[in-house]
């Protein structure tokens, strides 16, 4: 990570923890940190998510869906392929 992506980390975690604060003010300080770490890793679990969104097919799954006939799986991300191929396995019914 270099300084630039640190800094905006830090920039991103501050203005949290002040709109955090900013809207619970009336709050005990110990249920307003509660309440930023929640908020924090909810916003991180969505970032994981949108990354996951955007990954490559494994060769695995590439392989698996070139047997199943699915046409150009390069074109699509690990979690369409995985939507295509569930599809594919659900019309033929295939267990597993």
């Amino acid at each position: 990570m270099n300084e630039k992506e640190i800094n905006e980390l830090v920039g991103k975690q501050i203005f949290l923890a002040k709109w955090v604060f900013d809207k619970t003010k009336d709050y005990p300080v110990e249920k307003q940190l509660k309440i930023y770490e929640e908020v924090n890793k909810d916003i991180r679990t969505i970032e994981i998510n949108q990354q996951k969104q955007s990954e490559k097919p494994t060769d695995k799954q590439l392989d698996f869906a070139r047997n199943l006939g699915i046409e150009f799986p390069e074109k699509y991300t690990k979690k369409e392929l995985s939507e295509k191929i569930n599809e594919v396995k659900n019309i033929r019914f295939i267990p597993g």
